[in-house]
């Protein structure tokens, strides 16, 4: 082979190489190629103007209003069935009557309310159980039911008494409501009393008012 051609030959395959390394150069520079990136993983962010839910359905959400106290009715003297139903117009949804032996009471409207838990004129939730104490034996009359009309037209001469003894009153004296002949059983403070399913008393209507001591005056004693 000549000289020349030889020459010629080499010098061709070195410009083939030149172009093929600038070429490859060429690609990598010039985004040709691009290179394998991470996806990135999307994450949830709060959303700060939303209210926060509590997963936990105990959990109480401090926006909501508490619930709605209502002022408890005296309903001393009241039938059963009457406080019962001047419970419930209130919205109280859960009303017990018994008796002050602690038995059930059949018959409401028979009996008259004792003692009452919660005390009239405390705040409770309509959710708050009312117990209803009953007792007298049975429906009681106003005392000017109970005493005996007299006869029109007659003239009852009153007895004769003697100078050294006292005026005696002609009628039988009825006892007042709610007074009972037989008293409760007595206890060393009202708090037990209390827990016996008694108390209420009041003064010149129970005899029991007078074993316990009314600090405020007002006349009541164990209260509930």
């Amino acid at each position: 082979m000549p000289r020349h051609l030889a020459i010629a030959l080499v010098v061709i395959g070195i410009i083939l190489a030149v172009l093929s390394v600038a070429g490859a150069l060429a690609i990598v520079y010039t985004g040709g190629i691009t290179p394998a990136t991470p996806t990135p993983v999307a994450t949830a962010e709060p959303d700060v103007g939303q209210e926060f839910v509590p997963s936990d359905p105990g959990v109480s959400d401090p926006s909501q209003p508490a619930a709605a106290q209502v002022a408890v009715p005296d309903l001393s003297g009241m039938d059963g069935a009457t406080a019962r139903a001047t419970v419930t117009r209130l919205g109280f949804t859960s009303v017990t009557a018994r008796s002050t032996d602690g038995t059930q009471v059949t018959q409401e409207s028979q009996y008259r309310v004792v003692a009452q838990s919660p005390g009239a004129g405390q705040q409770a939730t309509t959710d708050t159980p009312i117990v209803l104490i009953l007792g007298g034996g049975g429906t009681q009359q106003p005392p000017a039911q109970e005493q005996q009309q007299q006869p029109s037209g007659q003239n009852q001469q009153p007895p004769a008494q003697n100078q050294n003894q006292q005026p005696v009153d002609s009628q039988p004296q009825s006892a007042p409501v709610g007074l009972r002949t037989e008293p409760h059983s007595r206890y060393a403070t009202c708090e037990e009393a209390n827990a016996h399913g008694h108390g209420n008393y009041r003064r010149g209507e129970h005899p029991e008012y007078k074993w316990y001591v009314d600090r405020d005056g007002d006349g009541v004693v164990c209260v509930f």
